[in-house]
């Protein structure tokens, strides 16, 4: 349970810092892999297949073996619109740049998205991402009008970029749902949308640099501080 966690935890932090001994921690944490370790290293059956940084060494597990992909949309026939515009790629991406479908809550993620115009668009070209949970509800949207961003002249062809500095969402399983309409978010100005184009997991992590991983849960995270005044 959580108390033996912190308990196990704490011994080790003790061993290897005030008895200066090493300790190898196995874990499929990776939060926690990150607040204890100094020196990672990847096992895959029986086989070290990296051995270094902590950093890399999570980015890399993370991206190994777990569907980190790009994802291709050019054939996807379930979509609103896409006669004049359409995503046909999508990637995540980590910190270092890496695929993934996996990522610690409050970390970088980055989302690449693919697009085409099958005719000439005169407008501004909204763009927007949507992370929504199990039960369809959407809990984080990244919308460019709402942003202050313009993409009033663009390619036939080019790539869209979503950058989040720390992704504020709790540890579960969220889709994502692309949109793109022109100047307005109107139903008749829809030029493109994709329900369930991948699913990210996001995984517990210490959010608030504590040492204590934050709860799971399908809801989102604010920086924040308590006071007594």
């Amino acid at each position: 349970d959580a108390d033996f966690q912190r308990k196990c935890i704490g011994k080790m932090q003790d061993v290897s810092k005030r008895e200066g001994r090493t300790v190898l921690f196995v874990s499929h944490n990776m939060a926690a892999v990150k607040n204890l370790c100094t020196r990672g290293l990847i096992l895959e059956h029986g086989t070290v297949t990296y051995d270094g940084d902590v950093e890399n060494c999570v980015s890399r597990y993370l991206s190994s073996g777990f569907g980190g992909e790009e994802f291709d949309l050019r054939t996807r026939a379930d979509r609103v619109g896409g006669d004049k515009f359409r995503f046909v790629d999508m990637a995540l991406k980590g910190a270092n740049s890496e695929n993934l479908s996996q990522i610690i809550s409050g970390e970088k993620l980055s989302i690449e998205l693919e697009y085409e115009t099958f005719q000439e668009l005169s407008g501004n070209i909204i763009a927007a991402v949507h992370f929504v949970d199990g039960f369809g509800n959407t809990k984080a949207s990244f919308v460019t009008d709402e942003m202050g961003v313009k993409f009033d002249k663009i390619e036939k062809k080019g790539r869209l970029v979503l950058e989040i500095p720390r992704l504020l969402l709790r540890a579960d399983s969220y889709a994502i749902r692309l949109f793109a309409s022109l100047n307005t978010t109107r139903t008749e100005n829809v030029l493109d949308t994709v329900e369930n184009v991948a699913k990210l997991t996001v995984l517990q992590g210490d959010f608030w640099k504590t040492g204590k991983l934050n709860r799971g849960g399908n809801y989102g995270l604010m920086d924040a501080e308590f006071k007594i005044k």
